[in-house]
């Protein structure tokens, strides 16, 4: 029988962190806690709780009203709050602020694991329409807001804390992990033991060779699934694990789906040919391409896939038939030059 996460919280939900250490299959978890609409549930300022306070709070169902996503959430909640493993991990100092007009989406919360453990966990893409927005923003920009949101972030809770920390985060959430941990001090620096980037983008060369960067190299975990696109995008140099996933093409984005097999990841040698080739082909669009002209294929690709109604991403890719009647539809509306920009990349290039 195949395993997953799902697996990992209920087999060993009765064992310590002493006697099972935590391991990147808890940040999974973890990372996972991050998405739920914590606003109004958990605190923003120096007071903690746990999961198990949240879960007595009237109307708290309204954190998993995600439409796609929810219910999985949900599932993670209870098992997570009935867990002696989890259930007396005290969370608190989140931080959210989603801009539509600036296309900024960011959110973070902290995990008290212990008197001098804290991990710090930055919620990835969540689904909304300008969150994917700013990802796509990424490709051409220096820097998005969130990660100067992250860097502001964990310079908080470094201030706020003593001892070790731990950072990381999903998608979007494990860039800015990275990001943050490397633009820290010497002396924030040297409290940071771990950073996990979970199927996270990667950087422009420049940053690679950072004085901030190469101090934190040998304590980054990344790892991606087996159809990972995301975390490959400007990754291809880095070090990375393979996870196994039960998941098909981009669902594999998805981390719940990824296999565990004795209390670890499953992990495989390699990427498929097929999957390289494809990394190899987007990555090279980007290498080939200004800046200008990518921020005008983002520009002209949301002009026709947004309808201004829709709030979630999954609104508008709801499934592939859809997808391409949209694009169709909107390319007949289009000026001739942005339809012809749209065109030489989809026929070049994807």
């Amino acid at each position: 029988m195949v395993k997953t996460i799902i697996d990992y919280i209920k087999e060993n939900r009765g064992k310590t962190f002493h006697e099972l250490p935590f391991s990147s299959l808890d940040v999974l978890v973890l990372c996972n806690m991050t998405y739920p609409k914590w606003n109004g549930f958990a605190p923003e300022d120096g007071q903690t709780c746990t999961f198990g306070d949240i879960a007595r709070m009237p109307g708290y169902d309204i954190m998993f009203d995600d439409p796609t996503y929810g219910p999985t959430y949900r599932k993670v909640f209870a098992l997570v709050q009935d867990s002696p493993r989890y259930r007396n991990i005290r969370l608190g100092y989140f931080r959210e602020h989603v801009d539509p007009a600036a296309e900024t989406q960011f959110a973070a919360i902290t995990y008290f694991l212990g008197p001098n453990r804290h991990f710090v966990a930055f919620r990835g893409t969540d689904g909304t329409v300008t969150g994917w927005k700013e990802d796509f923003n990424y490709v051409y920009l220096n820097t998005i807001p969130a990660e100067r949101e992250a860097v502001a972030y964990l310079n908080r809770i470094a201030r706020c804390t003593s001892g070790d920390l731990l950072v990381g985060g999903h998608s979007k959430g494990g860039t800015l992990a990275i990001y943050a941990s490397a633009q820290m001090s010497a002396s924030v620096r040297s409290r940071i033991r771990r950073v996990w980037s979970i199927d996270g983008m990667g950087f422009r060369p420049s940053f690679y060779l950072s004085d901030g960067y190469r101090a934190i190299a040998n304590k980054i975990t990344k790892i991606v699934p087996a159809g990972s696109l995301i975390g490959m995008i400007f990754s291809p140099g880095e070090n990375y694990h393979i996870a196994a996933s039960t998941g098909k093409g981009f669902s594999q984005h998805d981390f719940m789906n990824w296999i565990v097999k004795n209390d670890r990841l499953q992990v495989i040698p390699s990427f498929s040919h097929r999957q390289r080739r494809i990394i190899y082909r987007f990555n090279r669009w980007i290498d080939r391409n200004s800046p200008e002209t990518i921020r005008e294929f983002v520009r002209v690709l949301f002009s026709i896939l947004q309808d201004p109604s829709e709030k979630y991403f999954n609104q508008v890719f709801n499934g592939s038939s859809t997808i391409v009647r949209r694009i169709a539809s909107g390319l007949r509306r289009l000026p001739s030059a942005d339809r012809r920009l749209l065109l030489h990349v989809f026929l070049k290039y994807l």
